[in-house]
Parts: structure tokens; sequence; C-alpha cells
């Protein structure tokens, strides 16, 4: 009859509905794919061949990798640590940055040695007593250099002395055909003066970055909380021998930015997401 065969059809209906909503109760939620994180890596010169005067206390540098780790937690950054490395080592991990086929949001780069200035140049020290100069670094990260990271923002730190007799050092203007996006240089001292960081607690420097980014990087943009660095580091005044004279000193830190845009603000990643194509938006 009409009326049993209806009956029926209700009944396996009300049972295959009932077998789809098991399904969905007991189904496993889908994880979101993990993004891609930043790169951070931390040369470290602590040993210098030949040059035992020179070596770093192991236990302040220690201090110096844990404050830059835990500065850069927030961003669930992978932060590596380089220990000694050598001429040839650097500039083998600089060209893997440069080919990595996975563009991570953003890479900070951090040389941790001992510095001087020649001519108007700073460079630092390898452990194999090799100079590497800030110039060379700095077109390492050109668009002409390394085109597969352009518009990636890049940030280099240098914990260094750039010391030299302040009356021969001038401001290193060269003109060649190198342009850049989104790059910041960030150095412990200016041009010419020294920078300490051979302190009984680590370095000043170091540690007043954890401090800034832990404390700010909800609101703040990176620039600006190196600005902040810079601003908070000045140190009480010490005095070198210049021809002779006592003159006083204060550390404070230099920044340089290469077409590093502020609309990047700190939390997660540092809020690294592309920015580049907000910024062709607006330019076109």
């Amino acid at each position: 009859p009409e009326g049993y065969r209806n009956l029926v059809v209700g009944i396996f209906l009300l049972y295959a509905l009932k077998e789809v909503s098991c399904k969905q109760q007991t189904a496993q939620p889908t994880r979101r794919k993990k993004s891609n994180p930043g790169q951070v890596y931390i040369f470290n010169v602590m040993d210098i061949r030949n040059r035992p005067d020179l070596s770093a206390n192991k236990k302040d540098r220690e201090k110096d990798i844990n404050r830059l780790k835990n500065a850069y937690k927030s961003s669930e950054a992978n932060v590596t640590e380089i220990a000694n490395p050598t001429f040839n080592r650097i500039f083998k991990k600089l060209e893997d940055l440069k080919e990595q086929e996975r563009r991570p949001p953003f890479i900070g780069l951090y040389f941790l040695s001992h510095g001087y200035s020649e001519n108007g140049h700073s460079y630092f020290v390898t452990s194999d007593d090799k100079k590497i100069y800030v110039n060379t670094i700095r077109e390492e990260f050109s668009n002409q250099e390394a085109p597969r990271l352009k518009y990636m923002p890049i940030h280099i730190v240098f914990e260094a002395c750039r010391g030299g007799k302040r009356e021969e050092i001038r401001r290193n203007v060269t003109e060649n055909h190198y342009t850049y996006s989104n790059l910041l240089l960030f150095f412990s001292s200016q041009l010419g003066y020294v920078s300490y960081g051979g302190s009984e607690d680590g370095s000043k420097f170091i540690k007043l970055i954890e401090k800034v980014f832990t404390e700010h990087c909800e609101n703040l943009d990176l620039r600006k909380m190196f600005d902040l660095v810079a601003e908070k580091l000045p140190c009480d005044p010490t005095y070198l021998t210049v021809n002779n004279v006592l003159r006083p000193h204060v550390q404070r830190p230099e920044l340089e930015p290469l077409g590093f845009h502020q609309q990047f603000i700190g939390r997660k990643n540092f809020g690294y997401r592309r920015p580049h194509y907000q910024h062709r938006r607006q330019q076109a």
C-alpha cells in the first residue's frame, strides 16, 4: 500500500540522517597548516685564530644568545646560533639564504664579534681572523645580488666596535648600481666609536633589544622598536684617549634603513605577511 511504502522511506531517511550526524560529531577538526616561520641567524664569533687576547667570555655570550632567542619568542621565529663561523661559512650561509625555495616571512641576521674601521669603512672579524666589511654584507642583500629576496623584510644587526680615530672617519658614501627593498641595518655604535659588549652581564645592547621586543612587540613595528633601543641605550660616558686628549664617549646605536617601510606591526612574525603587495597597490 502507498502508506506503508511512505513509512518505510521515512524510516530509511531518518536512519541516514542519524548516521550523517554521528559522523559529523566524531570527525576530527581539520588543522590549519602551520605558517612558514621567520628565520634568525646569530653569527657568534667568540674565539679568533691566533688572537687569544680577543676571546669573548663564553658565559656572557651565552646570556646574549638566550636573550636574543627570548626576544623572538613572540614571533615564533626559528633562531639558530652559528658558533665561531669562518669567513667561508658565513658566505655559504648567506648564499643558502638567497637561494632557498620557500620564502620565510622575514630574515634576521646578528653578527657578534670584534670590529674596527679602516679608511672610513667598518668591518668585523671572523673566527679565522679575516675581515668582512659591512658594505659587503649590505650588498649581498641588494636587489641585484639577491633578486629572490626582493621586498622581503630583512634586518641585520651588528654587535661590534666600529672604532678608530674619529677625526679620520668619513661617512661612507659610494656611488654604485645597488638598490634595496626592505633592508634595515642596526649598529650597536656609531661609526668611529667602540661598543661595550664585554660586561659581566653580557651586552647592554642585546639586553635592551630583548627588553624592548618583549614589552612592545604587540604595538610597535620593528623599526620603531630599534629606534627605542637607540634612544634608551646611551650609557654613562667613558673617556677615550684621542690624540693624547681624554674625550667623553657615549655608546649610541645607529640605524640605517634602506627602503625599509614602517607599516609592519609587531605581533606574530612581526606582521610580515607579504607587505610588499600592499606597497605595490599604494604605488599604483
